[in-house]
């Protein structure tokens, strides 16, 4: 889940082995969204395999003599437990704010002093959870076959809590995931008995890309051009805006929050879409210069997986079995299906299978271009208002007449028609279902 760094100012991104063995791992881990739970409250699990060396003494899981020993039960079994710590800040702060907060926190754990947010104070606050865990050698820190490393187990155990935490108070906080994990999470190991830290501040470095990015610059022409284009293909309806803005949500669903389930779900809508409207389209530029506003209700009715199977193939060519091993095959498959898990089953979908989704839906964009570029002497409108001119050239299709505006009009203007129309055979279709 993350790549280990070297400690500060030191080399080789392997832990120290000086010092004993067993030992605990402590985690400083800043949250970019604060928790409102209270101030220093723990939460522990206790886990299935054994620690023997932790038998031979009673513990407490923080050094806190308020909080009562750990049952004689669990002696001996590995744990991750979590401390929260809530700590004031005067206004919202940057990434390097963030992981001096989670320092903060690293070194008041230590014997260090830190300023903390008062229950009664109403101010901003960051949250950073400290994450402890017991090792018993250096190989159960990194990953393996048959174990998570260390701080995934931590994450883990953290996220479960802080599900159950939202349901039990119906608080109206995002689910915490990994992308919503500061990138840099520091550490320090500390021994069993007694229970001092040793040696040097490490850093754990996230394998995610979610750190503040710097603040955008201005616009230039070309960029203000493509802008005030696709706001008005926006207010238009376009298809193909409207595909690509469901499909930047399954991105940034997957990428920057980890919200793996709304990811496949956009990514499921973004595939229907764009399906449903390309084919809109071809019919709409099919009957032109009439309008076969039934006809086209008739097809558009009938559900998706019929109109695959019947409509696309005599229009485009190209493979649209859903048997046939294929882009069609591996849409329905891995964007519709996980789509289907999640919605009517709850399923909840690991980083890989979104990401699976989202780049079927990628790989599905370019078939269809591809064979709509194939055909755009058929359909030159719908080519080029999906494809536009850098994508007709690219796959080597440009022709100056044949998508000239004297030819087949302006693509605005084609758009406009196209939306009018539509709307006209969700009209029929409405009907249709009501007869």
């Amino acid at each position: 889940m993350g790549d280990l760094d070297s400690e500060v100012g030191a080399e080789g991104p392997i832990p120290s082995e000086d010092g004993p063995w067993p030992r605990i791992v402590v985690f400083a881990i800043p949250l970019r969204d604060p928790l409102p739970l209270p101030h220093e409250s723990t939460f522990t699990r206790f886990l299935d395999d054994e620690v023997p060396e932790t038998t031979e003494f009673g513990f407490r899981l923080t050094d806190d003599e308020g909080l009562p020993p750990v049952p004689e039960e669990n002696w001996g079994q590995r744990f991750v437990s979590h401390r929260v710590w809530q700590l004031k800040r005067e206004t919202p702060s940057e990434d390097l704010d963030l992981f001096s907060d989670a320092m903060k926190v690293l070194g008041h754990v230590g014997g260090g002093t830190m300023q903390a947010l008062a229950e009664d104070e109403e101010e901003s606050y960051r949250t950073v959870v400290e994450a402890v865990t017991i090792l018993r050698s250096p190989d159960e820190f990194v990953a393996t076959d048959s174990h998570p490393d260390a701080l995934t187990l931590c994450l883990e155990t953290l996220f479960d809590a802080v599900r159950a935490y939202r349901l039990v108070d119906q608080a109206r906080i995002s689910e915490l995931t990994y992308e919503r994990i500061h990138a840099a999470v520091p550490y320090r190991w500390r021994r069993l008995d007694p229970p001092e830290f040793f040696g040097p501040t490490f850093v754990m470095m996230l394998s995610h890309a979610n750190v503040t990015t710097p603040k955008p610059g201005i616009l230039d022409q070309e960029k203000i051009e493509q802008h005030r284009q696709r706001l008005e293909r926006l207010r238009l309806g376009d298809p193909f805006t409207l595909y690509s803005e469901r499909r930047l949500e399954a991105r940034i669903s997957q990428s920057r929050d980890g919200q793996y389930a709304e990811s496949a779900i956009q990514s499921a809508i973004a595939a229907e879409v764009l399906l449903d409207e390309v084919l809109g389209m071809l019919l709409w530029e099919e009957s032109l210069p009439t309008e076969g506003i039934d006809d086209a209700s008739e097809v558009l009715s009938s559900d998706l997986a019929k109109r695959i199977r019947t409509q696309f193939h005599p229009r485009l060519g190209g493979t649209w079995s859903l048997k046939d091993d294929g882009h069609i095959r591996r849409w329905y498959e891995k964007t519709a299906g996980l789509r289907n898990r999640v919605v009517h089953r709850g399923y909840r979908p690991h980083s890989e299978e979104s990401e699976e989704s989202l780049q079927t839906v990628y790989a599905l964009e370019r078939f269809i271009c591809d064979l709509l570029a194939e055909k755009s002497n058929r359909y030159p409108r719908t080519a080029l208002a999906i494809l536009g001119a850098d994508g007709l050239r690219r796959r080597g299709k440009w022709n100056d007449v044949r998508f000239g505006s004297e030819a087949i009009g302006p693509v605005m203007e084609n758009l406009r028609r196209h939306a009018t129309w539509r709307d006209r055979v969700d009209a029929a279709r409405i009907v249709r279902r009501t007869v």
